[in-house]
């Protein structure tokens, strides 16, 4: 059993440079260009009849092609952000043109590394489109972004966006030094968690009730807001206490407003960045659980012993001793992996997790295919699916005989005990 499981590990690692070698220079552009931030927040206008828009722009160095001149690396490029109301009747447009140097090449390619463009539009209720451009000039690549926003007349009650508060440097719509957390995952060392509500209501008294729950559903905090307005709109900033906030990793916060006998609801799912846990991990049981495809029978049975606290210490000791680069601060195998779980679970769901699919076995361990072979009968309602690994000279064919999308796999393969 060790032996097979070192085998998998192995496997998985050569996977893992395989699959971030293989893609074609044309996929590597698309998905280079299409790595960019699109977020937008509407909020309550308390001095005028309108509605706030405020839109964001986040681009990532990795998102564009730098070329080399000299001894530094420039891109350029053209970002466009256009709202239009439901006639397709342009509303508002703003364009950015920016060119950005860097001194070394790692910078040139860095994730971390951004671009930030805001702009608030302001509207009447309604229903209206906004999209995103973003053009690198120097590949002439492009991307386009389009979601919809519906904004109630004012005499309805209605909750506009949730969201968690962020600080930068500037001013982006809110208060001096205030910005939406666009990924609503928080570092491990900040000092305040804090929520970001407004919407419509009714001149006079209301009601806003706040619970936090684990995946699970159980609750672990609430908060109930007796609150007044003297117009039609309101907002509200509501500090979450730090121990609840960083308690597990990832959280659903529901915020209720009531008035009267009319009530609105909406929910945002928040999580809290430990060191040495990737961002793609939401809960640490299913982690534990995924990683069944490579742990051995031994790390499996130190696992199911250990308490709640000591998994996360075990989870870490783990992963530390595979982080093929130590020195530096992100674990890229550990990322890749739960990446793939987090892939699986998307695309495989079925009677059970993705993860726990056959094709979310296969996908896991060796990542992306290289290529997919589909064979469909729609009325005999048999799929049958191949996917080619060519570096590893594999593949594996997947069928589903009943068209409810549960392919199973029909390849010879032993990936050890199945726990």
């Amino acid at each position: 059993m060790k032996k097979i499981n070192s085998i998998f590990s192995l496997i998985f690692i050569c996977s893992f440079v395989f699959s971030q070698s293989t893609r074609s220079p044309m996929d590597r552009k698309k998905e280079r260009v299409r790595d960019y931030l699109f977020s937008n927040y509407i909020i309550a206008d308390l001095k005028s009849d309108s509605i706030r828009v405020l839109s964001y722009l986040s681009i990532p160095n990795h998102s564009l092609q730098f070329l080399k001149k000299n001894n530094e690396f420039s891109a350029d490029y053209e970002a466009t952000i256009t709202l239009k109301n439901d006639n397709g009747e342009l509303v508002g447009r703003k364009n950015w043109s920016n060119k950005i140097k860097t001194n070394t090449y790692l910078e040139s390619v860095s994730r971390n590394i951004s671009t930030l463009h805001f702009f608030e539009f302001k509207i009447l209720p309604g229903n209206y489109k906004i999209s995103s451009e973003l053009l690198d000039r120097d590949s002439n690549d492009s991307e386009i972004k389009l979601k919809e926003i519906e904004v109630k007349e004012k005499s309805k009650l209605k909750l506009f966006s949730l969201f968690l508060i962020d600080d930068l440097e500037g001013f982006w719509g809110l208060e001096p030094n205030e910005i939406p957390l666009f990924n609503n995952t928080f570092p491990e060392k900040s000092n305040n968690v804090t929520l970001f509500l407004s919407g419509n209501v009714l001149p006079g008294k209301f009601n806003v009730d706040i619970a936090i729950t684990t995946p699970s559903r159980d609750k672990i905090w609430e908060e109930s807001l007796s609150l007044s307005s003297d117009n039609n709109s309101f907002f509200q900033k509501v500090v979450i206490p730090k121990d609840i906030a960083f308690k597990g990793l990832r959280k659903m916060i529901t915020v209720s407003v009531t008035q009267g006998k009319e009530k609105n609801k909406k929910s945002i799912i928040f999580a809290s960045k430990r060191a040495g846990i990737s961002n793609s991990i939401g809960s640490m049981d299913q982690a534990i659980a995924s990683m069944r495809y490579i742990l051995q029978d031994k790390e499996w049975k130190t696992f199911k012993k250990a308490s709640k606290e000591e998994r996360e210490l075990i989870f870490l000791d783990y992963w530390s001793e595979k982080d093929p680069t130590p020195k530096t601060k992100e674990n890229e195998l550990q990322n890749e992996y739960f990446k793939r779980v987090e892939f699986a679970n998307s695309n495989f769901k079925g009677y059970k997790e993705g993860w726990d699919s056959q094709m979310g076995m296969i996908y896991i361990l060796f990542g992306r295919p290289d290529d997919v072979e589909e064979y469909n009968d729609p009325i005999g309602r048999y799929y049958q699916q191949r996917w080619h690994y060519y570096k590893v000279n594999k593949y594996f064919d997947f069928v589903d005989e009943n068209g409810f999308g549960q392919y199973k796999l029909t390849t010879p393969f032993f990936h050890g005990q199945v726990w």
